[in-house]
């Protein structure tokens, strides 16, 4: 059978890729897994354990490009996701289960639409068609392009000024120079879009980019990812991302003023000292409030570090809890003496340049629960 081919790319990248145009379609179901973000060489992880998604990728590795389709908005026609091309796939070694999963790394090659259905057993394949931003509504406005990464840039000096409080400061601070010099980097490319094309074509493109761009560089919840990723709006994709800054900017600011009331310690901030099994709360943001964690490890030769657990199945978060992040946490009883309370997810809108989401593996497991 001859098999045809589709040419695809993603905003930020300039390398246009060669896809086949009939994929396997993974469907995580009613499971929120985040599909590859960020979309460069770093790639995502996939562990796949379930019977049917085996089968799935040993087809996709037979296609001549290997890659397979991540549907964010469900396996149906006009369902929209990732074209994940696999960079390596194999058998993870000394398992114990009856079925042998498998590991997979991908890279996004860029955005598709499912616009028809060719196979729905044992798994789903169809075909794929490219999706990119339009110019349809959009305006000559930049107004709220700029508002957006205005926020973007307050949201990362009150993340910095938060972390400056404790030992995170230097690499907060390289942090702030790095997103700095990729903003630097955007307005440049931006500048030879303008000089390289039509004014109104280079408005979507920019639109398009500067969305994308805020979305490897940001952690909103799995739904605003999901809506950012197949609108193909791009002023719409903005005011999610302008409207999420405008939160958490609202939420750090809250913060920063409750720290600046705590003067710092003078006190070594060994002298509070925590132990495996006890619990706390931990305070995540405004709309999350309070969530019950249980520490499950003290950090050797690091004081104030631990791994805290938030009883919600995934790996602990390594965290800081000292006299300089005291705000943030307070000890509880034992559990049959209060409410448990768990946190659904550990993404969400936090610092945004938080330790625990730099230390988050991009992994993603597939497991029934």
């Amino acid at each position: 059978r001859r098999i045809k081919f589709l040419k695809v790319k993603f905003p930020l990248v300039e390398e246009e890729r060669i896809i086949p145009k009939e994929l396997p379609v993974f469907d995580p179901l009613d499971d929120e897994l985040m599909f590859p973000i960020p979309f460069d060489a770093q790639g995502t992880s996939y562990r796949f354990s379930r019977a049917m998604h085996i089968r799935l990728i040993k087809a996709a590795l037979e296609l001549p490009i290997p890659a397979f389709f991540h549907a964010v908005s469900g396996a149906k026609e006009g369902g929209r996701g990732c074209v994940c091309l696999i960079s390596l796939a194999q058998e993870e070694e000394e398992n114990q289960e009856d079925v042998t999963p498998y590991l997979v790394q991908v890279v996004c090659a860029g955005r598709g639409e499912i616009k028809e259905i060719i196979q729905t057993f044992p798994f789903a394949r169809a075909k794929i068609v490219e999706i990119q931003d339009t110019n349809e509504e959009e305006s000559n406005d930049d107004s709220l392009q700029r508002e957006t990464f205005e926020a973007l840039r307050q949201v990362a000096a009150l993340s910095t000024r938060i972390e400056n409080r404790g030992p995170f400061a230097q690499a907060a601070t390289a942090r702030l120079e790095a997103l700095e010099a990729s903003l630097v980097r955007l307005q440049e490319e931006e500048l030879e879009i303008l000089a390289n094309g039509g004014l109104r074509a280079s408005l979507t493109r920019r639109r398009e980019r500067a969305g994308f761009f805020l979305l490897t560089h940001l952690t909103p919840s799995f739904h605003v990812a999901c809506q950012a990723l197949c609108t193909t709006n791009g002023n719409e994709r903005l005011k999610l991302f302008r409207d999420f800054l405008t939160n958490l900017r609202a939420d750090l600011a809250a913060r920063a003023a409750l720290d600046s009331l705590q003067p710092q310690s003078s006190q070594d901030d060994s002298s509070i000292t925590l132990n495996p099994n006890q619990f706390l709360e931990y305070w995540w943001s405004p709309s999350d409030g309070w969530w019950e964690a249980r520490i499950s490890a003290v950090i050797p030769n690091e004081p104030g570090f631990y791994d805290v657990d938030f009883l919600d199945g995934e790996r602990p978060i390594r965290l800081q809890l000292d006299s300089t992040t005291r705000a943030r946490w307070r000890l509880l009883q034992p559990p049959g003496e209060r409410q448990n309370n768990k946190r659904k997810s550990r993404g969400g809108a936090d610092l945004l340049f938080g330790d625990d989401i730099s230390s988050t593996s991009n992994t993603i497991d597939d497991d029934d629960d």
